[in-house]
């Protein structure tokens, strides 16, 4: 979920500075009309922002689950040297 939310600001980053960064200089598509070009792009843009984000998220939960199942769980407070509870 998180990786989802990470590509949707992306994309958001994206249209924002979308003048700024690359405007309508896009090499090798001077045959569509400008207002069909631009729409192309940044719905490209979208798409492989919402993509690398969503893939960012779920190799990030892949590599905690693995550390979660590789690391020891630190002892709380209260657990003695062997893991058990003290008696209440």
């Amino acid at each position: 979920m998180i990786g989802a939310l990470y590509g949707v600001f992306l994309a958001a980053g994206h249209q924002v500075f979308w003048d700024s960064s690359l405007g309508m200089d896009a090499p090798g598509l001077a045959g569509l009309e400008p207002g069909a070009r631009e729409a192309l792009l940044r719905g490209a843009a979208v798409m492989s922002s919402l993509v690398t984000g969503t893939m960012v998220g779920v190799i990030a939960g892949g590599v905690a689950v693995l550390l979660g199942r590789v690391l020891p769980a630190p002892a709380r407070r209260g657990d003695q040297v062997d893991g058990s509870r003290p008696p209440a």
